[in-house]
């Protein structure tokens, strides 16, 4: 096989990959949505390049940061979600980021790289449900880290 064929290949493969990545990101981002929706919390969805989900914005005390990584295997994604942290933690001024995970839990070096940059907390969605669903007795940083 030629070179040029052995290049365009790899590309289609690596557009795929990137697509499918995508599909299953997209979906976990859907799935916070109807969440917060579902239980009336108020919310900002992020544009292109920010974080996904801003919770309660209105409220210093309790704003969330939270980005959904919908992880299906090893790899370069995970290896940005370091910088994931790193970005939005400087670009919000947040001293927390959430990170809400798909299938895939991020490998516990991933995850202490976060927390040298910011307390980073990594939650299921079935986490967030529960969370969400709970009376608001105490703050949302409360529940999630037990302050």
């Amino acid at each position: 096989m030629s070179q040029r064929k052995n290049k365009s290949r790899y590309k289609e493969e690596k557009i795929m990959k990137h697509n499918q990545s995508n599909k299953s990101g997209k979906k976990l981002e859907q799935e916070c949505k109807s969440l917060l929706e579902k239980y009336n919390i108020p919310f900002k969805q992020g544009k292109h390049s920010g974080i996904d989900f801003i919770i309660w914005p209105g409220n210093p005390n309790e704003t969330i940061y939270l980005d959904c990584k919908s992880i299906n295997g090893k790899g370069t994604a995970i290896e940005r979600t370091p910088h994931t942290v790193y970005k939005y933690h400087h670009r919000y001024n947040a001293r927390e980021i959430y990170i809400l995970e798909g299938k895939v839990d991020n490998p516990a070096d991933i995850r202490e790289h976060c927390n040298s940059i910011c307390r980073t907390k990594f939650i299921k969605l079935k986490d967030l449900e529960l969370i969400l669903s709970k009376e608001k007795r105490t703050s949302p940083h409360q529940q999630w880290w037990g302050r």
